[in-house]
């Protein structure tokens, strides 16, 4: 085996070209590096190998490659084959003191870990090898893809979190060397060059991360998600001149972000990513009226439920220009209010489902603190059963409260412990109680509850004498319309 690994790394050195001699003796040394289990030799061989048939005659190498992972993955599936079910959870697990014990009663079991464990092992060092080999070659690059996307499978397929850890951080050192090397007139000139701002390759590096982000969210491994919705976002960043990313791919990583970003609990920026999805989704998909719908309905009671004391506020400044460059290139987000205005004006409530039209008509134009309970509770219910609007239910719940509580300030200076419970039938006092000390604690409102005598207190503050001030004005401003209105009838009347 070594006596064929230093052939080939010779005929490497000396700078010889690619030949079916050549493509030969690396089949035979995968079949004997196997046979005698020097798996390390045969990827270093294999990796002198590239640097014959890269230029050449890619398509050797790419044979090569295949042969061996099939033979490494042929043996780790049939040592897997002839374990017990579950034993390969508990590769990789801490060894307790219990296990340990249990080990030693069980020598069959042990060896059968044991051999799993040395297969497993072999089939990953295998993996990221392979893709070390194949990272930084622009001939590579579709094998290089089918081998990532070969890598997430077989984690998705064993459910193995740590391993598909590992190989995302493969994967991206793969990509900050690229980067790295970005303009380098030494490499540049090289036929096998990966240029970040040529569309094909950019395309490639693109749909490895969108595949990367599907299994990490579906391992709800945020932070992962979160890396790498950054490296697709620099990815975009290098597109050149009119090669400009796909909507599909735009609205699929909105998308993505806003699940993110409702994992964080960062729901002002969730909705922006859903209203930015939606606005590319409706623009450029070719999807049947329902699915828009359905879109535009989550849309809507997303933005119902962003609550006005929002924990990105909480964030320093480099953090929100961090996190806002992901959403935006001028790092502008709109704020709920201006949402809500879009929603209103670009026939989006149109679009949604009728009864998330009536929800928002409701809360936003027709709020009434003693009415709305009944029709909001009927609607509550109907979106409970909705697979798609369900996740909504407990954050419009407690949206609500922030509403009735703003509502009741600009009313009552008091109101009994008693009455705000029937106002806000549908959840627990307890949970309001804390979201009374929330609102307290991000300064929204001034509050103080008296157990003593049953009543929750709105403090006084400019604030709430400005509200006041506000309420009047408007209220003489809608008398003033309403006089003018019975003034013209009666003159429509005399002149009749």
């Amino acid at each position: 085996v070594r006596c064929v690994q230093e052939t080939v790394m010779v005929g490497f050195r000396k700078g010889k070209t690619w030949s079916p001699v050549m493509e030969k003796l690396m089949i035979q040394l995968v079949d004997l590096g196997m046979e005698q289990k020097k798996y390390l030799l045969i990827a270093e061989a294999i990796n002198s190998f590239k640097g014959i048939s890269q230029v050449s005659n890619a398509s050797s190498l790419e044979l090569v490659i295949n042969y061996f992972f099939s033979k490494v993955e042929k043996f780790f599936t049939d040592i897997y084959s002839q374990t017990q079910e579950g034993l390969l959870e508990q590769v990789g697990q801490e060894e307790t003191g219990e296990n340990l014990l249990l080990s030693a009663l069980n020598v069959k079991q042990t060896n059968a870990k044991e051999a799993l464990k040395n297969a497993w092992t072999i089939l990953w060092d295998t993996m990221r090898q392979l893709l070390d080999i194949l990272s930084k070659n622009k001939k590579l690059e579709g094998l290089y893809q089918q081998y990532s996307d070969r890598a997430f499978d077989m984690c998705k397929k064993y459910n193995s979190k740590q391993e598909f850890k590992r190989v995302t951080e493969c994967i991206r050192s793969h990509l900050q060397t690229i980067i790295r090397l970005q303009g380098n007139p030494k490499v540049s000139a090289l036929p096998m060059y990966i240029n970040l701002g040529d569309a094909e390759s950019n395309d490639v590096q693109l749909k490895i991360r969108f595949q990367q982000l599907t299994i990490s969210n579906e391992f709800e491994q945020w932070q992962e998600s979160f890396k790498t919705i950054e490296d697709i976002n620099i990815l975009m960043a290098k597109r050149r001149g009119t090669k400009a990313v796909k909507p599909s791919g735009l609205s699929q990583y909105f998308q993505n972000l806003a699940t993110i970003f409702r994992k964080c609990e960062y729901y002002l920026y969730h909705t922006y990513c859903l209203y930015q999805h939606f606005q590319i989704y409706r623009r450029y998909s070719k999807a049947n009226l329902e699915e828009i719908n359905k879109k535009a309905s989550q849309l809507v009671l997303a933005i119902l439920c962003t609550p006005p004391i929002s924990i990105e506020n909480e964030l320093n400044s480099e953090s929100k220009q961090r996190i806002s460059s992901l959403m935006s290139s001028s790092g502008i987000v709109l704020t709920r209010e201006e949402m809500v205005n879009n929603i209103r004006y670009n026939n989006i409530l149109e679009t949604a489902s009728p009864k998330i039209a009536e929800l928002f008509y409701l809360i936003e134009d027709n709020f009434d603190i003693f009415s709305f309970t009944t029709r909001t509770e009927q609607i509550l219910k109907e979106i409970a059963a909705d697979d798609n609007l369900k996740q909504y239910t407990k954050l419009f719940e407690q949206a609500l409260v922030y509403k009735v509580l703003f509502s009741i300030s600009n009313i009552y200076k008091t109101v009994r412990i008693d009455h705000f419970r029937s106002l806000i039938g549908f959840l627990s006092y307890k949970q309001c109680e804390e979201i009374i000390l929330e609102s307290v604690v991000a300064q929204y409102l001034k509050i103080r509850i008296d157990h003593q005598n049953q009543i929750i207190v709105f403090e006084d503050d400019q604030q709430s004498v400005e509200k006041i001030t506000q309420n009047l004005t408007e209220f003489a401003e809608a008398l003033s319309e309403v006089v003018e209105m019975i003034e013209e009838q009666d003159l429509s009347l005399i002149h009749i």
